[in-house]
């Protein structure tokens, strides 16, 4: 995925985050939107659904993190951009 979408999806489900509180079902529409991307892209469906999966995953952990510490500004912060860097690659 571009790097500019990448970003802006990743702030958006911040943004869904803050507002949901729902880990699960922002992980859903980043594990959604890499399946597609990767879709269009020609990637083989198999490893589609493997790296879709895996991109689900590791989405879930990184927002429940976010969640779990939101109130908490002096971690949520770095957990923040530590995960927008990574995301980013």
């Amino acid at each position: 995925m571009g790097i500019a979408i990448k970003g802006l999806l990743l702030i958006g489900l911040i943004r869904i985050l803050s507002i949901t509180n729902s880990p699960a079902l922002c992980a859903c529409i980043y594990g959604g939107a890499v399946f597609i991307w990767r879709l269009f892209g020609g990637t083989p469906l198999l490893t589609n659904v493997l790296f879709s999966g895996i991109s689900l995953a590791l989405a879930f952990g990184y927002f429940w993190v976010l969640d779990r510490f939101e109130g908490y500004n002096l971690i949520w912060w770095p957990v923040l951009i530590i995960g927008l860097l990574i995301g980013l690659v």
